[in-house]
Order: structure tokens, then sequence, then C-alpha cells
């Protein structure tokens, strides 16, 4: 049997001196492989539920450090709604000595049918459109002519409402500091 590892060896390596010359060899060439695929398939299997478990592991340890987290953060949120903090455009911060306090504001979603605002803005905003392969909607542009009123979007020049809905999303407030954030 060790000489029939080396001479797979010495073909493996790219040498031409193992060669299958009877059915004898060739069986045992096939219970090889057959052999070999069913270990492979085992250890793939042992690989793929140690990812699982891993990942099941990660998750639970997400969770249990967002409870741990969980009152601290809320607390920091109300010392931080009471402080006086720096202000920008899209964002307030307080700074500490280990991190900072800072609430990003979140844009809005918007959701809206690709076809029927192409056939509006067919008739009504054609500066809206871009023809390309297919026509499609110039969001960004039109984003910008919206008026935005309990929700839906209408067009500011004519009061239109358009097939538009606008869902506003809460501020997301994080504590940045240390290494790992």
């Amino acid at each position: 049997m060790s000489e029939q590892l080396v001479d797979i060896n010495y073909a493996l390596e790219g040498n031409s001196a193992y060669s299958i010359t009877t059915d004898a060899e060739a069986e045992a060439a096939l219970r090889r492989v057959l052999s070999n695929n069913v270990e492979r398939n085992r250890l793939m299997k042992l690989a793929l539920d140690m990812a699982a478990q891993y990942r099941a592991k990660a998750e639970s340890i997400e969770k249990e450090y967002q409870r741990k987290n969980e009152w601290d953060t809320l607390a920091l949120k109300t010392y931080f709604d009471s402080v006086e903090k720096h202000q920008t455009k899209t964002q307030q911060s307080y700074r500490l000595i280990s991190g900072r306090l800072v609430q990003k504001k979140r844009n809005p979603v918007y959701a809206w049918g690709e076809q029927e605002l192409i056939d509006w803005a067919h008739e009504n905003a054609p500066q809206y459109l871009k023809e390309t392969a297919k026509i499609t909607i110039d969001w960004a542009g039109l984003k910008k002519a919206l008026t935005v009123v309990d929700g839906r979007g209408y067009y500011a020049e004519t009061g239109e409402e358009l097939p538009v809905t606008v869902t506003e999303q809460e501020d997301e407030f994080i504590i940045e500091g240390g290494k790992n954030g």
C-alpha cells in the first residue's frame, strides 16, 4: 500500500509514472476516490456546522452586549438631550474625555413607483426624464422639486400629488470612543 501512495504522490507532482493498467488497480483507485469523497463530505459538513455554531454564538454575544448597554445608552441619550451640543447641518455632538455622544440626522426613506413617475414626468416635467437605453427618472433632481406633506410627495411647482411616499426616520444616536468604536 505504501508503494501505491508513493506512486500517487509522484503522479500528483506532475510526473506520469502513475498509471492504471488493470481492473484491480482501477478498482483500488475508485475506492480511494470514493473514500476521499466521504471524508471530504464529513469534514465539509463539520466545518459548515461549526461555522453555523460560531455565527449563532456571535449573534448571542451581540444581543448580550446590546442588553448590557441598553440602560447606559438610554441614560446617555437622556443626558445628551439635557446638555448644550455642538451642532452642524447633519448632526449634533457632545465631547467627553473617552469619546463623543453623537446624534446624526437620517434621511427620510422614499418609496416610489418607477413607471408611475415616468408617466407623470412625460406629461408634466420632462426635464426629470433621463434617456438611456431605457427611460428612468432623474430621482436626485426630482427629489429636490418635491414637497412632503403627511408622508406624501407633491410636485412643488404645481402642488400635484405624486406616487411617492415618504417615511421619516428617527435620528440615530451614536456613542463613539475607544479603539473599537
